[in-house]
């Protein structure tokens, strides 16, 4: 496979990183030689009896977002996953996902890990597992076309994982955009952030029913979402998303980050999510010139030809042709360049309904919670034209802006979020790594922050909420990005891994939780993991938890 590369920059900890592939063959293969991790991380290149040749059905299933598929089983003293599996492991068909029992080998008595049982064959799901080491439960909700969830009791007896409930969510599939799963008290929750919405479901009998779910935000694209909890104050159960910063501007917003916090004293008010909406109403046609606000944006009617600016809308042949054209702007529909200007694009914060023949539409805040409770200046119309009524909403949910900062060599540059995201939370404070998306700027002008980890402590510290530190930054060429961040704890090491943008090497940034960079750098140079050199693959998956250097810090690709 050539030269392996050195780590470049720290001391490696000895016996403590473990990092390993899940089979010889990734999607894209360009040669059958293995995947590796360097020598000196600790534990064998291959997990055996793991097989991915099934699931390689799109590139599209192999992007799927990071989840957390690995954990420490206490009682056997070591880490267990649900992994891909051969036939010859006891799968159905190659790369169904089973249960695998001492995922590092040498970890059991036995030379290989042991499988099952089987969870899913389903090429197409990928799976998210929470562990509740004090029941000795095992949750695991699997994603794609279908969302399901499983159960499993663990007998410390006979080391066996049996299946104890398998339920089908609805309205909760996403192909993509995965879906995730935690518990908090006696609480199971999960979420998901496809196209229609970022949705959070309950169950209060430990998986036997699924409530129906909620929305608390349409995104602008699938998306990428993870669950914690937290105290601060209170005791809350949190949503993270990142949207994807593929489809800016497409829902009329830079995408963002997102955090949503419930407060388990009123966990009855988790689907309790009446968003702000307001009526509107137009009587008469404006005259060019007339403009009317509605939330931050300033819509602006004028005669053909259209003129070259944002908000411009077509004044029609009457005033139900006029109205249609507002609609169409608000909401990005119709034509561009037709009903209203290029320039105009969807509103970012309200949806619209179509006007009735009394001239009249409903206007509804895409957000829930404290940034859906409210529209501002709906609406104010020029000239008198326009008239509206506005009522407050409702939410069991409270939100949290996570705000992106620029770096400081930064010029004509706008970041905002993608759908990566990855969580750690330990002793209260929520940690989360992804990466940016960037709009406008040149080559020579690309230097701003790429992977970032954000941290929110508990008492509201002075710098607000959210606290930014740059892992890595931009550079000119793409070849050097890092995709795909997880964030990981061990002993008092926080750890960031990303993957190169070839996907031909993953690698770790690491410093101690209480020296980390606020926003500049400070992180230091990449320490390799993996040299696939000849294949290629996308993901990282970590624990959810921390973990402590006995335990060592296993790292999947």
């Amino acid at each position: 496979m050539g030269n392996r590369i050195a780590p470049a920059g720290g001391t490696r900890i000895s016996f403590a990183l473990l990092a390993f592939a899940l089979v010889a063959s990734l999607v894209q293969v360009v040669s059958i030689a293995p995947a590796q991790a360097l020598p000196t991380d600790q534990g064998p290149a291959i997990v055996p009896g793991a097989d991915t040749s099934g699931l390689q059905d799109s590139e599209g299933q192999w992007d799927s977002k990071n989840q957390h598929r690995i954990w420490f089983n206490t009682d056997g003293n070591r880490w267990d996953a649900v992994l891909p599996a051969s036939v010859a492991s006891g799968a159905t068909v190659p790369s169904a996902w089973m249960i695998a029992k001492g995922v590092i080998p040498g970890s059991l008595p036995a030379a290989t890990p042991v499988y099952g049982p089987q969870v899913t064959a389903d090429p197409q799901h990928r799976p998210d597992a929470y562990w509740d080491q004090a029941t000795n439960t095992l949750y695991v909700l699997v994603s794609g076309s279908t969302t399901q969830f499983f159960r499993y009791s663990y007998n410390t007896g006979t080391d066996i994982y049996t299946q104890t409930a398998s339920v089908t969510l609805t309205g909760m599939n996403a192909e993509e955009a995965r879906a995730v799963i935690y518990k908090v008290g006696t609480d199971l929750f999960a979420s998901v952030m496809n196209g229609d919405g970022l949705f959070v479901t309950r169950s209060t009998d430990n998986g036997g029913s699924w409530a129906t779910p909620t929305n608390l935000i349409l995104p602008v694209a699938e998306g990428q979402t993870q669950l914690t909890s937290f105290v601060d104050g209170a005791t809350y159960l949190a949503v993270a998303a990142a949207e994807d910063g593929d489809a800016d501007l497409d829902g009329g917003r830079l995408s963002r980050y997102l955090f949503y916090k419930l407060d388990l004293a009123n966990v009855a008010n988790w689907n309790l999510n009446v968003k702000a909406f307001g009526t509107l109403t137009v009587a008469t046609q404006p005259g060019p010139g007339t403009t009317i606000t509605i939330g931050d944006r300033v819509y602006n009617f004028q005669n053909a030809p259209l003129p070259v600016a944002p908000g411009n809308v077509l004044i029609g042949v009457d005033v139900a042709a006029t109205r249609n054209n507002l609609a169409a702007a608000v909401g990005g529909t119709g034509t561009p360049g037709v009903e209203y200007s290029l320039e105009t694009i969807p509103h970012g914060t309200v949806t619209m309904t179509a006007f009735n023949g009394s001239g009249v539409a409903t206007v509804t805040a895409k957000e829930a919670g404290a940034g859906g409770n409210a529209i501002a200046t709906l609406p104010v119309g020029g000239n008198g034209f326009a008239t509206g009524t506005l009522l407050n909403g409702n939410s069991g949910w409270t939100s949290e802006t996570v705000p992106l900062q620029a770096g400081a060599n930064v010029s004509g540059i706008t970041l905002h979020s993608d759908d990566e995201l990855s969580l750690v939370t330990y002793q209260n404070t929520v940690y989360m790594a992804t990466e940016t998306q960037r709009t406008g700027g040149t080559a020579a002008a690309e230097l701003d922050a790429q992977v970032v980890l954000f941290r929110r402590a508990p008492g509201n510290p002075a710098t607000g909420n959210w606290i930014q530190s740059n892992v890595k930054m931009d550079q000119p060429s793409s070849e050097f990005d890092r995709k795909r961040p997880v964030v990981a704890i061990m002993d008092d090491q926080i750890y960031v891994i990303a993957i190169n943008n070839p996907r031909t090497s993953s690698a770790y940034f690491r410093v101690p939780l209480a020296s980390i960079p606020n926003l500049g750098g400070g992180w230091g140079t990449t320490n390799e993991l993996f040299n696939t050199e000849f294949e290629r693959y996308r993901n990282n998956i970590v624990p959810r938890e921390r973990v402590i250097a006995s335990q060592r810090l296993p790292i999947l690709i």
